[in-house]
């Protein structure tokens, strides 16, 4: 074969009829849907619509491609209704990725002069058109798809929006240009929906902002998008607002607005801007965490802000402002203010931007004692191990230095462990040193608000009649040595004494729960009754808990056959108003009817708590015990059970008992 015949058959194409084939499958929807659903929409916009609704739910991530100039010509050329009704149809969307040229500036084909030569230069005017385009026609999608599954009673399935950059440019004709200059003088967003759509699944929204015309119009103020799940929120709209005096900035602000579980906030802006955004959330309420306890990550904070210019005529920095360092640190201290008003102190990492274009003189103090103050305040410090009293060194004597360092970083922590690791079991721990007890007795933690007690991961294989470790030197602590902590959480019974050694320097105690999962590891076996018991002795009958739980990851065993009997000593421990507890049913009762009176005994037992309001019940295994329930109640009541209750049956096969 010649070079040339060689290089015509590699570079054969093939052509499929989509009509056609459409229709020679059109009784096997699946396929139909199978192999459409990875197309591109202005594609599968092809297909008759009878066949759209097997496409469509098939469809999981869209992408747009603006850099393609058949699929930008179907999206510009689309209204908004056309694209709502689109939305509509896809029902199972996660994803949805709109891509825009590189920049503001497009390269466009002059005709020919009468000379005959062609020209070109930069359209910020198409640059524009085709964002705001963009942005508007995602609007549509996401609005159109809510609709539809609040129609049928479901949940949006979206995950995440995403707008980003190509490294392409563009060149156009004047046919195309004028095209979207006359459809974007005609179109127009539909008014917003009646009920504002609620997007449960939405955790992301990144990439706007990052042209120099990224509008309002993604997220207007008349939308009102619910985003009770958002956690990431990316931007770079640095600008105060763009060549039309549109708020860039406020387009975060306005999404802002409906978050309430936000873990990043990704906005490179100064820190006053930051600030003012951060403020459209409401601030906590007394005794509840705030809408910004969860935030983990937040900048870059940077030193300057831009002012609308045209950049042709001026240059792209022309508009750039540096912030003089004492009103930035103005910002980062109402930034602060913003932040823990709204229960933030959570934060892990935080961008600062300090690139001055300025010489660096005294004027920087001020600036860097800003940040130190911020972390300071709002950074979530690492966990502090407490079990670091049972190793404090002899030789050499721990300095004043360290001593200092030590106490520091206990008076920052939020949240405090003890880790129990083979040599607390191996080595005794009745004979703390002169320098840990000193320690000991000066440590305070102010800001814990949690505090654990777990084992190193390998601890299962111990014996396990092992005793628990008793480290005498938790005794020297400060009777209220964590002032504001209110949850303890417990692992495995390995540290049964020491957690009753804790509970009686937290005076502000509302929450036990035993089991669980942790950062480091997870219990899959039981605690001992008597263990949990004595936590609540600890506690004492002149105290009150929110919360007292044991889950099933950690059940409570060797409880006899009698059941749970803890309302018989009611006097002794504390009142509760929520109590959730799976037991083990003694084993020789398997899944008998006596398995099921075990349950009710327990039942019946629990409910004398004093302040108990809440019960939730699983008895291990629980189908007997569902099964009587069933058949013994009647209507708010349970045969056999005084007093009257809203019952019902959680997920995890709880049996839960709310008092009328």
């Amino acid at each position: 074969m010649s070079e040339a015949a060689a290089s015509s058959s590699t570079k054969t194409s093939h052509s499929v009829d989509l009509d056609a084939f459409a229709r020679q499958f059109t009784g096997i929807p699946a396929i139909i849907g199978c192999v459409f659903s990875f197309l591109s929409l202005h594609l599968m916009a092809q297909l008759p619509k009878r066949l759209w609704r097997h496409v469509g739910a098939r469809v999981t991530r869209l992408f747009i491609n603006t850099c393609n100039g058949a699929e930008r010509r179907f999206w510009c050329g689309l209204s908004f209704d056309a694209a709502f009704s689109f939305g509509r149809l896809l029902t199972q969307i996660e994803c949805i990725v709109i891509r825009f040229p590189s920049g503001s500036y497009v390269r466009i084909r002059i005709p020919p002069s009468s000379c005959g030569r062609t020209s070109s230069g930069p359209s910020i005017r198409y640059s524009r058109i085709l964002i705001r385009r963009g942005a508007d026609i995602v609007t549509a999608l996401v609005e159109g798809h809510c609709d539809r599954q609040r129609g049928q009673a479901a949940r949006s399935t979206l995950e995440s929006i995403e707008f980003s950059t190509s490294q392409l440019r563009l060149s156009l004709d004047d046919d195309e240009y004028d095209q979207a200059e006359s459809v974007w003088q005609h179109a127009a967003l539909a008014p917003p929906l009646d009920t504002p759509p609620t997007l449960h699944s939405l955790t992301s929204i990144s990439g706007f902002g990052e042209h120099d015309f990224m509008p309002a119009s993604f997220y207007r103020q008349d939308r009102h998008w619910q985003l009770p799940s958002l956690q990431r929120l990316q931007t770079l709209a640095d600008r105060p607002s763009d060549r039309d005096g549109q708020p860039c900035w406020g387009v975060p602000r306005l999404l802002l607005r409906a978050c309430r579980s936000l873990r990043e906030v990704d906005m490179a802006m100064p820190p006053g801007h930051v600030a003012e955004a951060l403020a459209e959330i409401p601030i906590a309420q007394d005794g509840q965490p705030g809408p910004l306890s969860q935030l983990q990550d937040i900048g870059p904070l940077i030193c300057m802000h831009h002012h609308p210019v045209d950049v042709i005529t001026a240059g792209y920095n022309a508009g750039c402002t540096i912030i003089p360092p004492d009103e930035w640190a103005a910002g980062v201290g109402r930034l602060q203010g913003v932040l823990v008003a709204r229960g933030c102190r959570s934060i892990k990492s935080v961008t600062v931007d300090l690139g001055w274009h300025e010489p660096v003189d005294s004027s920087m103090f001020e600036a860097l004692s800003a940040i130190e103050a911020f972390t300071r305040t709002v950074y979530d410090r690492l966990l502090f191990d407490l079990s670091l009293l049972c190793d404090v060194p002899v030789h050499p004597v721990a300095s004043p230095f360290v001593r200092r360092h030590l106490l520091q970083m206990a008076a920052d922590v939020s949240k405090v462990s003890f880790l129990i690791q083979p040599q607390h079991v191996t080595a005794p721990l009745d004979t703390p040193t002169p320098a840990a007890k000193a320690l000991a007795q000066a440590m305070r933690f102010p800001k814990a608000t949690s505090v654990k007690v777990i084992d190193f991961p390998d601890m299962e294989e111990l014996e396990a009649d092992t005793p628990p470790p008793d480290p005498l030197v938790i005794d020297e602590l400060p009777d209220a040595a964590f002032p504001t902590a209110s949850r303890l959480t417990i692992g495995r019974s390995l540290g049964s004494v020491i957690e009753r050694k804790l509970v009686t320097k937290m005076p502000v105690l509302a929450k036990i729960e035993i089991g669980g999962s942790w950062e480091l590891v997870e219990t899959s076996e039981g605690v001992p009754e008597a263990d949990a018991v004595r936590v609540l002795e600890a506690v004492g009958a002149d105290r009150h808990l929110d919360l007292f739980r044991v889950d099933d990851s950690c059940f409570v065993t060797g409880v006899g056959e009698g059941g749970v009997t803890w309302g018989e000593r009611t006097d002794e421990l504390p009142s509760m108003e929520k109590l959730e507890l799976s037991v083990e049913v003694p084993e020789h009762l398997a899944d008998s009817d006596a398995a099921g009176e075990f349950g009710i005994t327990c039942v019946r037992s629990l409910l004398k708590i004093r302040g108990l309001k809440e019960l939730a019940l699983e008895p291990r295994p629980w189908s007997a015990f569902a099964r009587l329930v069933q058949e013994r109640r009647h209507g708010d009541s349970i045969e056999g059970v005084p007093g009257r209750f809203v019952i019902g049956w959680s997920t995890a096969q709880l049996a839960e008992l709310f008092a009328v």
